[in-house]
């Protein structure tokens, strides 16, 4: 992906941007690499550096155009820092716990008395997931976090999952150590893009 910026960046016609292709690339460099090996996102730069060069946008105006191509970067990387780490392996909670293990350390896996320092982490493909059994009253019998197996469904918030026996909750999400006590996670996920791109934008406009 970085190839695909850089030549973007030394198609533009204009010598007086090196120092703007100069900041970019110290920008994109900062980035994990593991991030930009995404195949998405290179279709994504590719498209869009064809527009840009392209002769239905000319770069007619430096200083506009210049500003615009900064406002793409800087949302670029916002977009990836924001949702590429969860095409890789993350870091669950792994442990369970039910009121049978109430006397013993397990206990710490319940969200009443969760203690991420005192839980197994582990290395997880698919995300994590926290899945909560409790039976026809509403009593939790079992609480357990764990790697989200393949065959479960990635919704990034939670399901409750009914029948005449019994009634469970399964909460997914995708990035490191998310499977804690109470998660809220596709709200809180989408609340901090918007924060970070609101930011990118007003510091852009002061420019």
């Amino acid at each position: 992906m970085w190839d695909l910026v850089k030549d973007c960046m030394y198609q533009m016609p204009y010598a007086n941007m090196q120092s703007l292709k100069h900041r970019i690339t110290a920008a994109i460099h900062s980035v994990a690499p593991q991030m930009l090996a995404n195949t998405g996102v290179k279709s994504s730069i590719a498209w869009t550096c064809n527009q840009v060069i392209s002769h239905r946008n000319p770069l007619l105006n430096f200083k506009t155009n210049a500003l615009k191509f900064r406002k793409f970067v800087m949302l670029l990387l916002t977009f990836i820092a924001a949702f590429i780490p969860a095409t890789f392996a993350v870091k669950c909670y792994t442990c369970s716990w039910s009121p049978k293990d109430a006397p013993n350390r397990t206990v710490m896996c319940n969200d009443e008395f969760f203690e991420g320092n005192a839980i197994a982490i582990s290395e997880c493909e698919n995300g994590c997931q926290t899945y909560v059994h409790m039976d026809r009253n509403g009593a939790i019998e079992q609480v357990r976090r764990s790697c989200l197996q393949p065959e479960d469904e990635m919704t990034g918030n939670c399901v409750n999952e009914e029948n005449k026996a019994f009634s469970a909750k399964r909460c997914t999400c995708n990035y490191n150590l998310c499977n804690t006590g109470a998660p809220v996670y596709t709200a809180a996920s989408y609340a901090l893009l918007f924060l970070m791109a609101a930011h990118a934008l007003h510091i852009l406009n002061r420019v």
